[in-house]
């Protein structure tokens, strides 16, 4: 009897085999072939299983790509970290002789979030300085989302054997709460894997942080995705998609809070109708029909404007309307505690060092933009209050100061500093250097 071949058995599960087998074959040489010649990112604020992370809590491994997006055009930018991690171009641990370094330190704003790597203001200061005749170099150590915590120790463990004649720790005014962020009993008091309390004396004080072992071998999502390159296209697909699909409109509790200071608390009918739809979309005729419906043609373009369904709107903290946000007096005396041991180890590492704030005129005019601070004069000082804070106590420990001399633009649907925002920036900073290191800038002229 003639012995039947396994395919001449089971047909149909066979092709499905081979079919499937096939399938996975495809998928990895697929996988390979991206991720040889056309690897993509996912993250502009990296990630926690990379050498960043595992030092400050998220970062970059070497040669890793970065990606962002400018948030009013669209355009898409990529360019990848240097040999130690950091979006910058690539340094020498030794510095070259008759080379006057900076190291800039801080969170997204120095990172530069929206903007391409050439057109951060890191970037865009060393060429200014060097288009004037100074042997200079600007090392750009900011990660998105960082506190002045994890700059410090970023500062510490990797800024001073650079050997920068020049430290400076950019500020922000999430800076304050987010130096406090181990507290929280939830997943982010555990992802950074130290923190500092302020000691008897006055002193910030390190300690490690149990917690952060928690966050490193949890296995999440986005760490799937991270590993894969099909599947962060497909991550970028499903966010192409859901933004094609979004209502242009929609009111969420930040929306109706802001709309609400905009029309007044007398406007009760209005308000009424308006609560009523919340957590819809809408488009915009018929937010256009409500205004009129209740005579507030005159508001219009505000309601629109705070309606539009943009996560900057989603995520207002409503109650910062009236009021800077209040992290408690705990947040300043750490903050002011870890810039003074930022002081110590960029002066026992023979810098100087300057803070240098974000919470400028500029960040206060996109925020009043918005419709989401007081347009008061008192709200205004009081906004600006936060650097003046800061420039008085650098004043009194002897710590440079930059002055916001030229405000800081800022993109359309994103507070981040837009490519003149950044040259902005670079420009203070340059009118710092001049006003105080112009000396020891004169020692390090390049070659004619």
């Amino acid at each position: 009897m003639d012995r039947q071949s396994v395919f001449q058995r089971h047909p149909k599960k066979t092709l499905t085999l081979a079919a499937l087998a096939a399938f996975v074959v495809a998928l990895g040489l697929a996988e390979a072939a991206l991720s040889l010649f056309f690897p993509t990112a996912i993250s502009a604020n990296g990630f926690v299983h990379t050498r960043g992370g595992r030092l400050y809590g998220w970062g970059f491994d070497p040669g890793q790509i970065v990606r962002r997006e400018n948030p009013d055009t669209g355009e898409v930018y990529f360019d990848r970290a240097n040999g130690r991690g950091w979006r910058d171009r690539e340094r020498a641990l030794n510095k070259p002789d008759g080379v006057y370094r900076i190291v800039a330190l801080g969170d997204s704003n120095t990172f530069g979030f929206i903007v391409p790597a050439d057109k951060t203001y890191t970037r865009i200061l060393e060429d200014r300085l060097r288009a004037t005749g100074y042997a200079a170099e600007v090392l750009n150590m900011g990660i998105s989302g960082w506190g002045t915590d994890q700059a410090l120790e970023a500062l510490r463990r990797e800024g001073v054997p650079y050997r920068p004649d020049l430290v400076i720790m950019q500020f922000d005014e999430n800076d304050l709460g987010e130096n406090l962020r181990y507290r929280d009993t939830g997943k982010f008091g555990r992802r950074v894997p130290f923190y500092y309390e302020v000691g008897d004396n006055g002193e910030a004080l390190r300690r490690d942080n149990p917690r952060f072992r928690e966050e490193y071998e949890a296995y999440s999502r986005r760490r799937l995705i991270a590993g894969s390159e099909i599947l962060k296209r497909l991550w970028h697909v499903r966010g192409a998609l859901k933004a094609l699909l979004a209502p242009a409109y929609r009111i969420g509790a930040g929306q109706f809070a802001g709309i609400r200071y905009l029309v007044g608390e007398g406007e009760k009918a209005f308000l009424s109708d308006l609560h009523g739809l919340i957590g819809r979309g809408l488009d915009r005729e018929q937010v256009v029909t409500l205004v009129a419906r209740h005579g507030l043609q005159r508001l219009e373009e505000g309601i629109l404007k705070i309606a539009e369904n943009r996560q900057l709107n989603q995520t207002w903290p409503v109650e910062s309307y009236y009021h800077n946000k209040d992290d408690g007096p705990d947040a300043w005396v750490l903050y002011f505690a870890l810039m003074r041991k930022a002081k110590e180890v960029a002066h026992a590492g023979g810098a100087a060092i300057a803070v240098l704030s974000v919470n400028d005129l500029g960040f206060y005019e996109w925020n009043r933009a918005w419709f989401r601070k007081d347009p008061s004069e008192k709200r205004k000082r009081e906004y600006l209050e936060t650097t003046a804070r800061i420039g008085a106590f650098a004043k009194k420990n002897d710590i440079g100061f930059v002055e916001n001399v030229h405000k800081y633009e800022r993109a359309r649907y994103d507070h981040h500093p837009n490519v003149r925002g950044n040259a902005a920036i670079a420009e203070n900073i340059y009118l710092y250097l001049m006003g105080n290191h112009k000396d020891e800038l004169l020692k390090h002229r390049l070659a004619r």
